[in-house]
């Protein structure tokens, strides 16, 4: 019989281990609790899609056999020690490297909303989680014996385990009528009973979410959803009325395409010689932030907002890879002004989503 990864990663963290996390990122057992409840079964959620296909299983049973996991051991000394910062840079990195920039980016996004605090807040709490759910699986793939094949199959089984897991304030947000009707939740009988069983291996956490949600989300299993994600999160009143298109061009979308391809470009920058080569691909997503800039102005209010929105969710993640590129040496020297217009351009667009 398989493991069940949840129960397993309950046992890992511990109230105790859950109140360092959350004293480490300056907040309360209460909000730490209910932001775990849903991070974890969303990170699985997320490993168990990339694991669907061949190349998605290679390439994540690369990352959890690299991972140490000797730090399951160790986790009381590990978290809030002097090494934690570099732990939870290379927990983010790892995941971006996984899922995509934008993809994470709509997942930090999520979680901030979910759990009430910022996004900067939700980053590092990912970050942070991330190396210690990997380690589960590579224990249990070298346990096992598995190969890459292996552990797909493994997370395939997984899947009812994660969705009974996740909280019904976060299903509902993933439900909301702004969540294109392809990814909507199904539900099965089987859910129920599960989702029962999975409320009482969290038991011991009392902070944690008590409602367990009742259907598997084919959001985490069936593709990335980003943009959705980050918009359901505004009043039902924006995401039903507004109107985003200038002659014909819907700057929504133009904006997302602009910053999905600002994040990809910056994941290929590893030294100067990669930052010359990605200098053309910014300077065209720059230009494309121009024209949703410009165009933008003759939008409703509520357009702006929703236009704005969507730089909005995916800023602190963007702004993270900002950084991370320019500490890269030989880099900041090519690419900082670059980086620094578009800098700009993400802010006047940001800036409409707060404002308004």
């Amino acid at each position: 019989m398989e493991p069940n990864i949840i129960s397993l990663a309950s046992q890992y963290l511990t109230p105790e281990i859950l109140a360092k996390i959350g004293s480490t990122l300056g907040l309360d057992q209460s909000v730490i609790g209910k932001a775990c409840s849903a991070a974890i079964p969303a990170l699985f959620g997320h490993f168990a899609n990339l694991a669907a296909t061949p190349e998605g299983a290679r390439k994540l049973y690369g990352a959890v056999t690299e991972q140490n996991t000797n730090i399951l051991g160790n986790l009381s000394n590990a978290i809030g020690g002097s090494a934690q910062q570099g732990s939870t840079d290379s927990g983010l990195s790892a995941l971006r490297s996984l899922l995509g920039g934008t993809s994470l980016s709509a997942l930090t996004a999520a979680l901030g909303s979910f759990a009430g605090f910022r996004q900067s807040s939700a980053a590092s709490l990912l970050g942070m989680l991330s190396p210690i759910l990997m380690a589960i699986l590579g224990k249990q793939t070298a346990e096992q014996g598995l190969n890459s094949s292996g552990l797909a199959q493994l997370l395939a089984t997984q899947k009812d385990n994660i969705s009974s897991a996740m909280p019904s304030a976060f299903k509902d947000m993933l439900q909301s009528p702004a969540v294109d009707p392809g990814v909507r939740t199904f539900r099965r009988p089987s859910d129920l009973s599960a989702a029962r069983e999975q409320s009482r291996s969290w038991g011991a956490l009392p902070w944690i979410v008590p409602a367990i949600a009742a259907g598997l989300f084919a959001w985490w299993f069936i593709g990335n959803r980003p943009t959705n994600v980050a918009e359901q999160t505004r009043p039902q009143g924006v995401q039903t009325q507004e109107s985003a298109a200038v002659g014909g061009v819907d700057l929504k979308a133009s904006a997302r395409k602009a910053v999905d391809n600002v994040n990809t470009t910056l994941e290929e920058i590893k030294d100067g010689n990669s930052a010359q080569a990605a200098l053309p691909k910014l300077q065209d997503a720059g230009t494309e932030l121009d024209n949703v800039i410009k165009l933008s102005g003759q939008l409703p209010e509520a357009g702006k907002k929703a236009v704005g929105g969507v730089v909005a969710g995916t800023q602190s993640a963007t702004t993270q890879l900002f950084d991370k590129v320019l500490a890269i040496p030989g880099v900041k020297e090519v690419a900082k002004p670059q980086i620094d217009s578009l800098r700009a351009k993400l802010d006047t667009l940001s800036k409409d989503h707060a404002r308004l």
